[in-house]
């Protein structure tokens, strides 16, 4: 089982997927046109169950690739935790630092550049039942997070938006992690602990 302190290590060890990625690049010779290196091209929007039957997932952000246009109908809480990643949303180019926190609306359209060895960043998705069953009784309607939350699920889609915490403290870096950790280790709770 993977513990809160091996999960940099974790993190830093290539996916099959990067690996391939990584491969394709060394076999194209890709390195120095970024136009050749592998895109997932994503487009339209995504159904939660698709891909993720649960309510909560985890997932890491595969490097040495680029994301295409897309959108998905659940929350997405994206956390940097190492490098820097050039994310387009809605059109607007930001880039993410290591320590950023980034949440996004459902149905808001993003991409991402290519990412290197050191751009590291960790995934949560969030479906509406979510934040119905278990966000609701714990959090109040004055506070900024929810007040998003509750936006992005009630309100009209015209609001296509996100929210941006630059520089997050230690805490938020160890906490997310053990919630990542949680899901890896498949702990029953894992939707409760988020």
């Amino acid at each position: 089982m993977l513990n809160v302190e091996d999960f940099p290590k974790f993190l830093s060890e290539y996916s099959p997927s990067e690996t391939k990625n990584l491969q394709y690049i060394y076999e194209h010779n890709a390195y120095f046109n970024e136009e050749e290196v592998p895109q997932f091209h994503l487009t339209h929007s995504y159904p939660f169950d698709e891909f993720y039957p649960t309510e909560v997932f985890f997932k890491r952000n595969n490097r040495f690739a680029s994301y295409g246009v897309h959108r998905h109908n659940y929350v997405e809480m994206s956390y940097v935790y190492e490098g820097t990643i050039k994310e387009t949303i809605n059109g607007k180019e930001i880039e993410l630092m290591k320590g950023d926190l980034l949440i996004l609306d459902t149905h808001t359209k993003h991409s991402i550049k290519y990412t290197t060895k050191n751009d590291m960043m960790i995934n949560f998705g969030l479906s509406d039942n979510t934040f119905k069953n278990n966000f609701f009784s714990v959090f109040s309607n004055n506070n900024l997070v929810m007040s998003f939350v509750l936006n992005s699920l009630y309100e009209s889609k015209k609001n296509q938006s996100y929210l941006l915490f630059k520089n997050c403290n230690d805490e938020i870096r160890y906490f997310l992690s053990k919630i990542a950790v949680e899901f890896m280790n498949g702990t029953k709770e894992k939707n409760l602990i988020v």
